[in-house]
């Protein structure tokens, strides 16, 4: 007969259970020599882990079957953290290192396993549900503690995307950015061809000092050139100065910039004719000035240090002041290497202005050519000595036929143009269907105004003197009477002085005035 076993003999001698530590029942009896994954994410307090510690040496990590709650968990993980645990206590290895993933483990993993980790067994679907289960319980102060971080560093992402931003755009608001998009727009709605080259003349500027630009008068160079040049940021720092042969062209040129540009005269876009108070001011980008002004400014600074880019504008006027300014620009460009010089005309040859600065600056040549309608030339059959008369009945007889279009008569100064009108008024004085307007230097800026009006009811018949071959273009212009004289000035070698003399004009000033009728559709 056999004897009972005692009690404590019996609870040594289970088996160990067949799935060992891929063992999921909660209730399995079995020893499980290496710990179940399953028990690894129970955690204790402080003071029951101190305690197993101490009374266990050999205290294996498994079979912890008691499920804490989330708030008993973040206790735990809380108060293993703290500074209650002895630093000098030697803990125990856990007998299963690698496969130990709850935070809150009191025991050393020697082989220093990322936390983690889990070790890969042949029943991958119980390793993964149970890591995923794991990672779902995190408790709520490292779920808080996580969110900060992430949003503190996206806030200092999206700071540093806005400086980034900021820096792209130079620093313009939206308004800037909207009134740039306007002016774009602006420049491609009239067919202007030296918008074509835009780009080449831009890139042309940057690489050299010296810029050779031959364009005909209906490209619109010296509109839309300034402009081009400030939206490239030439003006961000200093101004862009663009001399002009004739006062009137001055503060046309700056109304008409400014107009497009999007601001008044006297803000970014302004203008000096005098040797008064400039219609400027701080802000001022692109200033539009004579050749005389230019030759004072350059008096008061022969480095021109206020300027970025010079743009001598109708170089083939020729006139004593112009060829002064090139001269002067010659020796400024040997000071200031970082001095831009734009030399602009129609009809000139190129090589002449090339030759004179290559052999000193980076120079290079861009020609752009105009868009005309075709042109139909009729000539007098005999010449009338009075030229004045002639123009007049001309204009007549073009206003009188049934075909539209402005009409322009060139003379050669003030007192003729007024002999003119008063003949052309009389003649005409009982028709309301067309509008008499004088064309010359000493005009105010309210009659220069009137002259690029739109007036859809009315005919403009303009008296001009050279100053509408390339300095001024006039829209609607359809009809050009040529008397083929000029008034200029001429030096007298034997009086030792400059006169005015009356004579005729050049085969390229026939040109340039023949070249105003055909700007906007075919002429005459």
């Amino acid at each position: 007969m056999h004897s009972d076993a005692p009690k404590s003999e019996t609870t040594t001698t289970k088996s160990d259970c067949k799935d060992d530590i891929n063992c999921t029942r909660l209730d399995c009896h079995f020893n499980h020599p290496n710990g179940r994954s399953i028990d690894h994410k129970m955690a204790f307090s402080s003071e029951n882990t101190e305690g197993n510690t101490a009374s266990a040496p050999h205290l294996e990590c498994h079979n912890h079957q008691y499920q804490p709650s989330l708030a008993s968990r973040t206790s735990s993980y809380n108060s293993s953290k703290s500074p209650s645990r002895t630093p000098n206590k030697r803990k125990q290895d856990a007998h299963v290192h690698t496969n130990v993933i709850e935070l809150d483990c009191a025991f050393d993993h020697p082989n220093d396993e990322d936390i983690n980790r889990v070790s890969s067994t042949d029943d991958t679907k119980t390793t993964s549900s149970s890591t995923v289960a794991k990672d779902q319980q995190l408790s709520d102060s490292e779920f808080i503690e996580t969110t900060d971080k992430f949003l503190s560093t996206a806030e200092e992402n999206l700071q540093e995307f806005d400086l980034n931003d900021d820096k792209y755009n130079n620093n313009d608001d939206e308004q800037v950015l909207d009134t740039k998009l306007e002016r774009e727009l602006k420049h491609r709605q009239p067919y202007l061809p030296i918008y074509t080259r835009r780009s080449d003349l831009i890139e042309k500027l940057k690489i050299n000092q010296v810029l050779i630009l031959k364009a005909d008068a209906s490209s619109g160079k010296s509109t839309q050139v300034v402009q081009y040049l400030c939206d490239a940021n030439f003006a961000d720092e200093k101004q862009i100065i663009c001399t002009q042969p004739y006062k009137l062209a001055a503060r046309s040129l700056a109304a008409q910039v400014a107009e497009e540009y999007g601001c008044k005269i006297g803000e970014e876009v302004c203008f000096q004719v005098t040797r008064g108070e400039p219609m400027t001011s701080s802000r001022a980008k692109i200033k539009f000035v004579t050749d005389t002004i230019f030759l004072n400014e350059y008096q008061n600074s022969p480095i021109l240090e206020q300027c970025s880019v010079v743009i001598v504008d109708e170089a083939q006027e020729r006139t004593i002041d112009t060829d002064i300014v090139l001269g002067l620009m010659k020796e400024c460009l040997r000071k200031r290497k970082d001095l831009k010089l734009i030399v602009m005309f129609a009809t000139l040859d190129t090589r002449l202005f090339y030759d004179y600065f290559a052999s000193n600056f980076t120079c290079e040549i861009l020609e752009v050519d105009g868009t005309t309608y075709p042109i139909e030339d009729i000539y007098l059959d005999f010449d009338d000595e009075n030229y004045v008369q002639a123009a007049v009945t001309k204009a007549i007889e073009i206003h009188q036929s049934d075909e539209v279009g402005d009409i322009l008569v060139f003379l050669t100064d003030q007192d003729e143009i007024d002999l003119a009108l008063d003949a052309l008024n009389k003649k005409l004085k009982n028709d309301s269907s067309f509008i008499s307007l004088p064309l010359h230097e000493e005009l105010s800026e309210e009659e220069t105004a009137q002259l690029f009006e739109k007036l859809p009811d009315k005919r403009k018949i303009i008296f001009s003197t050279d100053i509408a071959e390339s300095s001024i273009t006039i829209d609607g212009i359809k009809y050009v009477i040529d008397s083929g004289m000029i008034k200029e000035k001429l030096w007298d070698g034997q009086r030792k002085i400059q006169v005015l003399n009356i004579g005729q004009i050049t085969k390229n000033s026939v040109q340039r005035r023949r070249t105003t009728a055909g700007i906007i559709s075919s002429g005459k």
